[in-house]
């Protein structure tokens, strides 16, 4: 929108495909519920506010990469498909607007709440920075190695490994504190 240089706005019925590097410290919107964006396989977005709160967010392609690095809380857009790669940095709480799926890696450098949902990986779990468990799943799937990895250890409510095949490292101290 050119009249407000703190959003990026895309009309009714856009579709935006990311194959470079966005980083953004504002808000993007979509118009309508048809507005999208699409992080290509080479995508980067970082953002720093609000990312779509009308529209829709693909990014499920093998090896973009999200990064929520807002310094105030941000909502985790659900990505109907799931999300391949999710960073969490800035300061402040993430906290997932839907039941989230990930193929690829999480990072969290921030703080992440589930917000009441459940988080599956198929990839490694890195967090140097806050996850608060409360009364949600946590479930790594899939055939690939996955690693947890938290210099201070790792704490969940419900952790759930479900694996065809693969193999679950445990780098640091976990703990299930209601079901494993």
């Amino acid at each position: 929108d050119a009249d407000n240089p703190d959003m990026i706005q895309l009309s009714d019925n856009v579709i935006v495909t990311n194959l470079g590097s966005v980083t953004f410290n504002r808000n993007i919107f979509g118009q309508n519920f048809n507005s999208t964006w699409i992080n290509g396989p080479t995508g980067t977005l970082t953002i720093g506010g609000v990312l779509l709160q009308t529209g829709v967010l693909d990014a499920s392609a093998i090896g973009n990469t999200i990064n929520y690095n807002g310094n105030q809380a941000q909502l985790v857009k659900d990505s109907p498909d799931g999300y391949h790669n999710l960073q969490l940095t800035g300061s402040d709480v993430k906290r997932l607007e839907r039941a989230t799926r990930m193929t690829g890696d999480l990072f969290i450098s921030s703080e992440l709440s589930l917000n009441g949902f459940n988080l599956t990986l198929e990839g490694n779990w890195n967090n140097v920075g806050t996850f608060t468990p409360v009364a949600q799943d946590v479930i790594f799937f899939g055939t690939n190695d996955q690693t947890v990895t938290n210099a201070s250890g790792e704490t969940f409510f419900n952790l759930t490994i479900n694996k065809a095949t693969g193999t679950l490292s445990l780098a640091n101290n976990v703990t299930a504190t209601n079901r494993l």
